[in-house]
């Protein structure tokens, strides 16, 4: 496998990074923990266009319509100076990206859009109700939940899972056959349904483990999911869950320091996560299951960079490659690594 690695931009402190599908191609949008520019690179051409500029700390970013209309939590800026965050709609009107406010949602980390149609809901991750300073993690943080708030709307929310300290984890997608969300913190990993088919908002605890950060798929072509999970928040281990006789059980670890950026999907049609430290070396490392050896999953592992801290990554699957775009906090610039075989 080669790997071209580019560096597309020069920035500070990048941090949020997604994969959009707009009419027939893809675009990856970047946006940073400080105040900066939010960038689009379409995935053919890697043309960039500036979605917006000067407002930053934006922890993630949710497309919401066919054309690249999104959402995007705002002043959630390094160091956890978050008492001012909020959700931001950015919507294409006469050739020009603008913004306007959804709702203020203090220490808003992670948040999502999810469901379809007229059943569509706002979910959002509630890191700590509050912080006396940086190392303060007295006061637990929440999950909640509105209906989806069309332009002009104020969401109504409805906390779900109250009291999860450092609730960092957020996963949204198919878990199960079902789409759903996965997210929690110190007290553990809940997997959340949206209502649909008669029933309300379901919550089941499924892990009692501090997990940082999480991502979920069928890692070894058994029909059932696995969860990858960096724990606990910010994590010192990176750990493969797998359910076997109805239990969650530990098929793979391995140490890290400063676990944070995930991903789990398949690379070249197979089965692959991909994981991103900001210590110690600091790399970007992508893991390729190859069976089971005495019961424990055996992996390839390729390092795809080192020394850059990336803090997300976001995969794109191009024509005879694959493209890994990585927001690198420590060395702050957004690469892209473009794999072929």
């Amino acid at each position: 496998m080669k790997i071209e690695r580019k560096v597309l931009k020069e920035v500070i402190y990048p941090y949020a990074v997604s994969v959009y599908h707009v009419g027939d191609r893809n675009k990856v949008v970047c946006a940073t923990e400080l105040d900066g520019p939010c960038s689009a690179f379409w995935t053919d051409t890697l043309e960039e266009e500036i979605l917006w500029e000067g407002q930053g700390g934006t922890m993630n970013t949710w497309q919401i319509a066919d054309n690249g209309d999104f959402l995007a939590i705002q002043r959630f800026y390094k160091g956890f100076n978050s008492r001012a965050s909020r959700i931001a709609r950015v919507e294409r009107k006469n050739g020009e990206w603008v913004q306007s406010v959804v709702c203020d949602v203090p220490f808003l980390h992670r948040f999502g859009v999810i469901g379809s149609g007229d059943n569509r809901w706002l979910i959002c991750c509630v890191l700590c109700k509050d912080k006396e300073s940086r190392e303060d993690w007295s006061q637990a943080g929440w999950i909640q939940v509105a209906k989806y708030p069309e332009p002009g709307e104020t969401p109504e929310f409805r906390v779900l899972v109250d009291g999860i300290h450092r609730n960092h984890a957020f996963f949204y997608g198919r878990f199960d056959g079902t789409d759903c969300v996965l997210a929690g913190g110190d007290e553990g990993l809940y997997r959340i349904d949206y209502p649909r088919d008669g029933h309300d908002w379901i919550c089941e605890k499924l892990l009692d483990c501090s997990v940082g950060d999480v991502t979920v798929f069928d890692l070894d072509g058994d029909g059932e999911d696995e969860i990858v999970t960096i724990e606990p928040f910010h994590g010192s281990k990176i750990v493969v869950h797998k359910r076997i006789d109805g239990k969650w059980d530990t098929v793979w670890e391995s140490a890290t320091q400063f676990g944070h950026a995930i991903w789990s999907g398949t690379i070249f049609g197979e089965p692959a996560f991909i994981i991103g430290h900001r210590s110690l070396d600091a790399s970007l490392v992508l893991f390729r299951p190859r069976g089971y050896k005495e019961g424990k999953l055996a992996l390839d592992v390729t390092v795809l960079d080192q020394w850059e801290g990336p803090t997300n990554v976001a995969v794109n699957h191009a024509d005879g490659k694959e493209q890994i775009f990585s927001c690198s906090g420590n060395k702050n610039r957004i690469v892209l690594y473009e794999l072929t075989k």
